[in-house]
């Protein structure tokens, strides 16, 4: 059991990490702060979960992140839910400029 746990463990590490740079990687949001991260139940069928919170200046930004992370999770698989707990906060946009 502790085994599978462990290799659970690991495959959620590879999805956070993927979803990460994807997010990284883009111009417009690779300075905010946006934090995946992925939960991988210990059975096998159940639907890995990407929780992706943090907090950008606007609405445009929060759905352009979510679209970015709920394409690179379509990439990891079928089986993966995404959870969006990102905020707007306007007055980033004034900290940030």
């Amino acid at each position: 059991m502790l085994d599978l746990k462990r290799k659970r463990d690991g495959e959620a590490v590879v999805v956070q990490a993927r979803i990460s740079d994807a997010v990284l990687r883009d111009p417009r949001l690779f300075s905010l702060p946006i934090t995946p991260t992925a939960h991988v139940p210990l059975w096998k069928g159940t639907p890995v979960t990407v929780e992706v919170a943090g907090q950008v200046p606007s609405e445009d930004l929060r759905e352009a992140a979510i679209n970015l992370v709920e394409r690179e999770a379509s990439q990891l698989g079928p089986e993966v839910h995404v959870e969006s707990r990102i905020g707007i906060v306007p007055t980033m946009a004034r900290r940030s400029a």
